[in-house]
């Protein structure tokens, strides 16, 4: 067995024992979700830790969404972020925002992938805030009805402009 399939296996372990050991002490809200939170932070560390050793310039993104959806998973799951729908959403969305702001700036350079990273953290943002500070009703749904509909349209046309493939000189 290779060091991926013993990782992953060691990780389902780990995961299942933390998360049976946290809901009996009444510590979490959900065994289910504890499980896979841990197992998705634990993943996300392995596979961003492995593509930093390797030195290869490829797009960690994916690693990086995975690290942080699991670590939002845990903040739901030990009450420390109180859990709605829109919560849940934005909590996604700016996963996904920090992971590629931390792909396109650390490991393989890429300005669309930051402004891509910038805009989902913006998205996040603007559902969490209201949320947050307590916004009126009207202020929360003008804010709703049109940034939100800006930020996305602003990076769909980010992610459908084309863009310059960069030869390497050898």
């Amino acid at each position: 067995m290779n060091l991926n399939g013993k990782y992953i296996g060691g990780s389902l372990l780990v995961s299942i024992g933390a998360a049976y050991i946290l809901n009996n002490a009444y510590l979490v809200t959900s065994f289910f979700w504890c499980f896979v939170g841990i197992f998705l932070f634990m993943l996300g560390i392995y596979s961003v830790t492995t593509a930093i050793v390797k030195k290869e310039k490829t797009d960690v993104t994916p690693h990086f969404s995975i690290l942080f959806i699991g670590i939002s998973i845990l903040l739901f799951v030990f009450s420390i972020i109180g859990f709605t729908t829109i919560m849940l959403f934005s909590a996604i969305l700016a996963s996904f925002g920090l992971a590629y702001i931390l792909s396109g700036c650390f490991f393989k350079y890429s300005t669309r992938n930051i402004i891509a990273g910038f805009i989902l953290l913006g998205i996040a943002v603007l559902l969490f805030l209201p949320l947050a500070f307590n916004v009126s009703h009207e202020v929360y749904s003008l804010i709703k009805d049109y940034a939100l509909g800006i930020l996305l349209v602003i990076l769909g046309i980010i992610i459908f402009l084309p863009h310059k493939k960069r030869k390497l000189k050898k």
